[in-house]
């Protein structure tokens, strides 16, 4: 699987920001995405930093990716600090790709144990 970070510089220089760690980025999708490996092609990873005057969720990242057979799936997220920005992205990128191949394949997922009959999310930072 590819994995290709863009990280776009922030909006306005009047707050200095650190620059995104890309391999960081990379090792958390690449452990949200793992069990789709096979599958996947290209993961296109967005990350932006817009410090305006406005206070709110100035951190965001968008995750595109691309599965053989099926078209490229897109989903992003906004949030207070690029970590949590870049993990919710891969969780939520998770899930959508497995609901995505269970509604296609007409599956009806059995056995979780909170009776969702959905298998444990994997939080990229549980060791």
């Amino acid at each position: 699987m590819q994995i290709h970070v863009h990280a776009a510089a922030p909006v306005s220089e009047k707050k200095p920001t650190r620059p995104v760690n890309e391999e960081w980025v990379k090792s958390v999708v690449q452990k949200s995405l793992d069990r789709f490996e096979p599958r996947l092609t290209r993961v296109e990873v967005h990350v932006k930093e817009s410090t305006g005057a406005k206070a709110g969720h100035d951190k965001c990242c968008t995750i595109e990716a691309k599965l053989g057979g099926m078209p490229p799936m897109v989903v992003s997220v906004a949030a207070d600090t690029v970590h949590v920005a870049v993990t919710q992205a891969g969780v939520k990128l998770q899930q959508r790709l497995q609901h995505d191949l269970d509604k296609r394949h007409g599956k009806v997922r059995k056995g979780a144990a909170d009776g969702s009959g959905a298998e444990p999310l994997v939080d990229p930072f549980a060791e």
